[in-house]
C-alpha cells in the first residue's frame, strides 16, 4: 500500500467482481498481515452495530464508523453486538471518519 488511497471492502468488491464478503475477508487478511508485522501506518476502520439504550430510555439500533483503537469501547456501548466488520484500511491514521463515508457518499 504505497499511496496515500482509503481502500474500502466496497471498493474491492467492484473492483475485482468480488463477493462483498470476499472482500472483507481479503481486506481483514491484509489488515491482520501488517498489523502483525508491527507496520503502524497501515490503519484500520471498523463498521460496527448494534442496540444501544438513547437519552429517552429507548432501545435503538445504532451504527457505528470507528477507528481501530475505538473498537472495543464502541462494542462494550452496545448490548447486543449485532456486526462488526472491517470497513477501510489506510496509511496513516485517519483524522476524521466522516470523510471516508463521504467518499463512499461522492463515489456511489
Amino acid at each position: 500500500m504505497t499511496q496515500k488511497k482509503v481502500v474500502t471492502y466496497k471498493w474491492l468488491s467492484r473492483t475485482f467482481s468480488l463477493n462483498v464478503n470476499q472482500a472483507k475477508q481479503l481486506l481483514a487478511i491484509f489488515h491482520m498481515k501488517h498489523k502483525n508485522m508491527k507496520h503502524k501506518s497501515i490503519q484500520g476502520v471498523y463498521y460496527v452495530s448494534g442496540m444501544r439504550v438513547n437519552s429517552r430510555g429507548d432501545l435503538t439500533h445504532q451504527i457505528c464508523i470507528v477507528n481501530e483503537e475505538l473498537l472495543e469501547d464502541t462494542k462494550a456501548q452496545l448490548n447486543p453486538v449485532t456486526s462488526v466488520h472491517l470497513y477501510s484500511v489506510q496509511k496513516g491514521k485517519p483524522k476524521d471518519t466522516a470523510f471516508i463515508l463521504q467518499r463512499r457518499l461522492l463515489n456511489n
